[in-house]
């Protein structure tokens, strides 16, 4: 029996895939801890390109546009998915924060050097 409204406590996990420069890719995947009433697991990726004056992958400007805007922006989305999918459980809808960028663990996966 689930609780309603409950709180849902959530691992945060940010992935950044470096494809090509300019572009940069963002995997964002929150899951439930155990033990939960439900189980969440939802991942949203966002791909987005570098429009300015460098012209290379630049770690520091990554790092800032990752803090500041990328994983707030998935964030939203993955909220908006596991809000709409437990009210059309029948649930009321779920709310979870944005978290802050300590409480979110990064993954790098660096692109694999060209032969």
């Amino acid at each position: 029996n689930i609780a309603d409204p409950f709180e849902l406590f959530i691992k945060v996990e940010a992935k950044v895939v470096e494809p090509e420069f300019p572009r940069v890719q963002y995997n964002l995947r929150l899951r439930t801890k155990d033990p939960e009433p439900i189980v969440v697991d939802v991942e949203v990726i966002g791909v987005y390109n570098y429009i300015g004056d460098k012209t290379e992958y630049d770690k520091e400007l990554n790092q800032e546009f990752m803090e500041k805007e990328a994983i707030h922006f998935l964030f939203m989305s993955a909220r908006q998915m596991i809000s709409i999918t437990t009210s059309q459980m029948g649930m009321q809808p779920v709310t979870l924060n944005i978290p802050k960028y300590d409480n979110v663990q990064i993954i790098t996966e660096e692109k694999p050097d060209k032969e």
